[in-house]
């Protein structure tokens, strides 16, 4: 996807509240799981900076926590 198309589909997604998912998603490389399991505690607004230390699975009705895949901290 361009740059262009990473705004538009943010855009669009803002309308239901996830622009800024679909920009981490795009731009941070984190994987889907580890997204939905990024807290306040995990962004750094004065360096500009996330913190991926946690993963956040949903199997049937519950959801898991969990580290990372390669167990580290980025």
């Amino acid at each position: 996807m361009t740059a262009e198309d990473v705004d538009r589909l943010s855009t669009e997604a803002d309308r239901h509240g996830h622009g800024l998912l679909v920009l981490v998603l795009a731009y941070c490389g984190c994987r889907w799981s580890e997204a939905i399991a990024l807290r306040v505690r995990d962004m750094n607004f004065t360096r500009a900076r996330l913190t991926v230390s946690d993963t956040e699975v949903q199997l049937g009705s519950k959801h898991y926590s969990g580290t990372t895949k390669g167990k580290t901290v980025r």
